[in-house]
């Protein structure tokens, strides 16, 4: 196994007696307080006192202490009222009657729960001075010295947010968006108010009076009138303000600044010595983002930040849901939660590097002057010179920041560590992806050898030198990859933006012969449905459908479009502005729910130029519903072409629907691989810079760059395994979790290595072997010509209706009836004929065939297994109309599961496009019938 570092959440500099700690750990407590310390931790544990005596009155000597933490919480030890921190100064003695002024202590509190507020006190009180007193044992000298004088009391600064900082920055943030922009409400609300109602969900929250009811007001959004919207809003300013300044005096009450007490002299022979002066603090709310900039104190240290951003990224990777469980398992969900947690509390903690809170004029910034003079407290190589504007530091926490961004905004769509969601399967075979990661687990073998050499370098100058071009070769090696990842990602917005746009016409005709039919029975509409039909016809235009897991609401769009949007100005990468999702609010399944979802989002408009900017998320299991309780307002026998167009309408709608929520899936992945990559390309500058005879080995940023760089392999490695599995288990239908059995219930991702993964391919490759061999060869059978019939009034109606135009339509084809007796149905060719369609002259019809989106799959004992697929299968068909002579056919599959592509099913929405382009003289009026025809192999039910 690769040498690693003993706990990468931990470092320590120096590694012996170190004076700066940094921690990504849930919990940790320092044992005692040796020397001055700088510690940067997340969940910071007080259980013992913390005392260091200063006894030294220089500025760089003097005792000191920095706890820069996201929480603080303390256990007081049973007879003890509350701990504390002590740097006082040391007091007077014989030969130096005068005492030491207390030490320093600086203090950052990212959030602090009231009950931990009088838990502990900060002391830095001056030393009391010396006491002359008479010694028998001596001759009192003519001119005894006077008593000493007091230390000075030290200096403490506490900058801290509490726990109802996060909640009420919102809230103010929602009042000021309302006031600003009235016309908005309620639309503009809704994402942040999404985020209100979850930073109000903690039980010590809930406990405030006065929050229930203002909640529950807010529930009734977006219903609410707008005035009690605010007034609710306002009572929670108004309560959290009152627990934060309480708070606030709380925390000044707690800290002793006094100076020492004077010396005395002996009595009618010397003067007494003066009393130390007082020390000052300084206590600062930081629940205003704009806030930080004022302080003197470097908070957020660019490696401590860093780990915790990797640490996000490893529980991200384990909350990926496993191949062929519904995406519910309980280790998934919490690793999920804590790294959704864990991002949260990272993006607040520099909330204050976004652009709209920087000052205007940095060079002001408290903040700004003190990271330019905290390179050497910080450990930052003196190569790292940042920019004129803003130092080193500042400028690496901007970079951390942009790539906790773009993660935050892929786990925002709900999609999993490799941009799927849990019923995803992947286009390729298990053979094509076993290539794949054999050359991964090659490369990482490669890494770990060059780690573990980086570790035992004994030769500064020349072990440096090579492990630091190592590094660099790597580092480009790493940018190449994500090059490529980025590339493949356009190419894929690019196909999908495609898709999206090949429904622009269907829709439009579609749309206008519904609105045509409707026109002709406005009277009997109006009877029918309970706000103007073509609202409703908006209102459709408007759905996007999601899973109920993990995507409830699309809480990240507003995130997604906003850093995309900056990708188009920053790089000129072609994203398509108009198919990303900007407001989003949730309906039910019924046309009540769709009216005032609609009323609520467009204020009752459709703006075709931005027509996918606003959404109404509806249940993808909850569309049946909705298309009911519109086929039952719509029974009346005069309107029933009305619904034949709506519904194949809302069908056109559901297809696109699906290329929309890709589409944005995939612009949050082009964000993060981006985000990726600029990290990547500013520490590849910084070790250009760095220089390779004095730079040293362990220097915590070069630490945590090398262990970023292993677990990137780490990562690479893991892709081509999970792509492997979910092709195996797409392959055999089966729920095995094989990567799992080896792995562990709760994997530690940040300590993999290439023999513990080599282990897992090995496991993986004997149970594809297993089901290839044993399972799949002589009980396979094939079949010819299986026919799906279309629907006379579903499908050949909206044939007809495109007489000489081009034509879409759908068509599901669901297990059973032509495949009776048949599991595990796979595809090797599929055709369509159209009876009565017309192509003169050449009466030839040409048309294209999609496989695309949900799939399901029967095995054996007949349980149904669902699928998603994110890439398009298109087959071409070409057929004379007469003699029924086939031209052109294309072919899905080779029907050999070790080859390139896996095989697919028939069960799923077929998309068939018939394009007067390709067809000349083309005339569908006449259609009479129809049907799909499928060549494939299965294997028998039991």
């Amino acid at each position: 196994m690769a040498e690693l570092p003993p706990n990468p959440d931990r470092m320590l500099i120096p590694q012996h007696d170190p004076k700066l700690i940094l921690s990504a750990e849930t919990s940790f407590s320092m044992p005692d307080l040796p020397r001055s310390t700088d510690i940067y931790a997340e969940d910071f544990h007080l259980d013992r006192d913390l005392v260091l005596e200063n006894k030294s009155d220089d500025p760089e000597s003097k005792a000191s202490l920095g706890s820069f933490v996201r929480s603080l919480s303390a256990t007081v030890p049973e007879g003890r009222e509350l701990l504390k921190i002590d740097l006082g100064g040391a007091k007077g003695t014989e030969a130096a009657a005068n005492a030491l002024s207390g030490g320093q202590v600086s203090c950052f509190i990212q959030r602090l729960d009231q009950r931990y507020v009088d838990t502990f006190n900060i002391d830095v009180y001056g030393g009391h001075a010396h006491d002359q007193v008479l010694n028998p044992d001596k001759v009192t000298p003519a001119s005894p010295p006077a008593g000493g004088n007091g230390g000075t009391g030290g200096h403490v600064s506490v900058a801290f947010g509490s726990f109802v900082s996060s909640p009420l920055k919102l809230a103010r943030k929602l009042i000021s968006g309302v006031h600003q922009k009235p016309e908005a409400y309620p639309a503009g609300s809704a994402d942040l108010l999404t985020q209100l109602t979850r930073r109000c969900e903690p039980k010590e929250v809930q406990a405030i009076t006065g929050v229930p009811e203002a909640l529950k007001t807010l529930k009734r959004y977006p219903k609410i009138d707008k005035k009690d919207f605010l007034q609710a809003l306002i009572e929670l300013v108004t309560v959290f303000a009152s627990i934060e300044v309480h708070m606030e005096s709380r925390v000044t009450q707690s800290i002793g600044v006094k100076g020492g007490t004077r010396g005395v002299g002996l009595e009618n022979q010397s003067d007494n010595g003066k009393p130390g002066a007082d020390g000052n603090a300084a206590v600062t709310l930081v629940s205003n983002p704009k806030a930080p900039w004022e302080l003197s104190m470097c908070f957020a240290h660019p490696t401590q930040c860093n780990m915790v951003l990797e640490r996000a990224k490893a529980r991200y990777y384990a909350g990926t849901p496993r191949p062929g469980s519904d995406g519910k398992g309980k280790a998934s969900l919490l690793a999920w939660g804590e790294a959704r947690a864990t991002l949260e509390n990272l993006l607040d903690r520099l909330e204050f590097l976004d652009d709209a809170h920087r000052p205007t004029d940095l060079s002001k910034s408290n903040l700004v002057a003190a990271y330019k003079i905290g390179n050497a407290t910080l450990s930052i190589p003196v190569s790292d010179t940042g920019t004129d504007d803003l130092p080193a530091s500042l400028s690496q926490l901007i970079t951390t920041r942009n790539e906790a961004v773009g993660l935050y905004a892929q786990m925002e769509t709900g999609l999993d560590a490799f941009n799927d969601s849990y019923n995803s399967v992947p286009l390729g075979s298990f053979g094509s992806y076993e290539e794949n990661l054999k050359s991964s687990l090659t490369y990482l073998r490669e890494t770990e050898l060059r780690f573990k050499g980086y570790k035992e370098a004994v030769d500064k100058a020349v072990e440096n030198k090579e492990h630091i071009e190592a590094s660099r070769r790597a580092t480009n090696a790493a940018i190449a990859h994500n090059v490529n990842m980025h590339r493949d990602i356009v190419g894929e917005l690019n196909k999908t933006a495609a898709n999206i746009a090949q429904f622009d016409y269907p829709l439009s005709r579609a749309r206008t012969s519904l609105t045509e039919a409707a026109n002709q029975v406005k009277r009997e509409l109006e009877k029918a449905i309970p706000f103007p039909f073509e609202e409703l016809v908006n209102a459709g235009t408007q759905l996007l459908f999601v899973a109920k897991w993990p995507m409830a609401v699309l809480q990240g769009v507003n995130l997604v479009h906003h850093m995309a949007t900056k990708i188009i100005k920053d790089d000129g990468t072609a994203v398509e502005r108009q198919y990303l999702v900007r407001r989003v609010s949730n309906i039910t399944g019924s046309i009540k729910s769709l009216k005032e979802g609609y009323k609520m989002l467009s204020n009752g408009k459709v703006h075709d130029e931005d027509r996918d900017a606003s959404k109404l998320l509806v249940q993808e299991k909850e569309l049946s519903d909705l298309m009911e309780d519109v086929n039952n307002s719509l029974s009346v026998e005069t309107v029933r072409r009305v619904k034949t167009l709506f519904k194949f309408y809302i069908t056109l709608v559901v297809q696109r629907s699906h290329d929309i929520m890709r589409y944005n899936a995939l612009a949050s992945t082009l964000v993060r691989y981006r985000t990726e990559s600029q990290s990547l390309q500013q520490q590849r500058d910084r070790l250009q810079r760095a220089n390779v005879a004095t730079i040293d080995v362990h220097h915590p940023a070069i630490v945590v760059y090398m262990q970023k760089l292993y677990l990137k392999a780490i990562r690479t490695t893991e892709y081509w395994l999970y792509k492997a599995q979910r092709a195996y288990n797409y392959a055999a239908l089966n729920d095995d979790n094989i990567i799992g059995d080896v792995l562990g219930d709760d994997p530690p991702f940040s300590r993999f290595d290439s023999t513990l993964l080599s282990e897992a391919h090995k496991s993986l490759s004997e149970a594809y072997q297993k089901y290839y061999l044993d399972k799949l060869g002589p009980a396979r059978g094939d079949f010819h010509k299986r026919t799906v019939d279309l629907d006379p009034t579903q499908h050949i109606e909206v044939i007809r209706d495109s007489g000489k135009n081009s034509c879409t339509f759908f068509v599901e084809v669901v297990p059973g009836k032509a495949f009776d007796g048949m599991a595990n149905v796979r595809l090797l060719r599929a055709r369509c004929y159209l009876d009565g369609a017309k192509v003169s002259p050449s009466n030839k019809l040409h048309l294209t065939l999609t496989h695309a989106g949900m799939e399901t799959l029967v095995d054996e004992v007949k349980k149904k297994h669902e699928f998603k697929h994110k890439a398009q299968i298109l087959t071409a068909f070409k057929c004379h109309l007469e003699t029924k002579e086939v031209e052109l056919a294309s072919t899905i599959g080779q029907g050999r599961e070790e080859s390139g592509y896996a095989l697919v099913g028939p069960f799923v929405t077929w998309r068939v496009d018939v394009n007067k382009e390709y067809n000349t003289g083309l005339d569908l009026s006449n259609v009479t019938g129809g049907r799909l025809e499928f060549d494939g192999h299965y294997r028998p039910i039991r």
